[in-house]
């Protein structure tokens, strides 16, 4: 045998609802369309690895 869920329960599971709702459409303020993909992303990250990379084979070339 359940309880019915309280009123207040019912209102936070609203809004929290509506809150993740909101979260998903806009990431770091802007609207998701205007938002880099994830494809954007992880190349963005590829990119920075190999930077990264070079630098460090650069730095290992200095030290021997």
């Amino acid at each position: 045998m359940t309880s019915p869920v309280p009123e207040h329960e019912k209102l936070f599971d609203e809004i929290s609802n509506k809150l993740n709702e909101l979260s998903q459409r806009y990431q770091d303020g802007s609207p998701v369309e205007e938002a880099p993909s994830q494809q954007q992303k992880l190349e963005r990250m590829q990119g920075q690895l190999k930077r990264f990379q070079t630098d460090m084979q650069g730095t290992n070339e200095e030290l021997l």
